[in-house]
């Protein structure tokens, strides 16, 4: 989770990043979801990994689009967006 904060405030300049990642990580729902040990917070993070990679480094946005693929049996509903993030569309 704070792994997913750290890229949501410093995916851009300002101090809208900055205020939904605290946003994020004050959320009551949030501790709640980490005590149960679900594996939520996982997709999260590899979702904001996606969207910091493709705002900062585009061409190596395969790599964490790949991971989130394999994350979970259902990701692979997202391929159509990733395949126009991978080749600019």
């Amino acid at each position: 989770m704070n792994g997913t904060a750290l890229l949501m405030g410093s995916s851009s300049k300002g101090a809208l990043p900055k205020l939904s990642a605290v946003l994020f990580l004050s959320t009551p729902r949030t501790w709640f979801v980490l005590d149960r040990a679900w594996t939520d917070p996982f997709v999260v993070l590899v979702v904001t990994a996606v969207a910091f990679v493709a705002l900062r480094w585009p061409k190596w946005v395969r790599i964490p689009a790949g991971l989130h693929l394999a994350l979970k049996q259902h990701m692979f509903m997202a391929s159509p967006r990733f395949c126009c993030l991978c080749y600019g569309r």
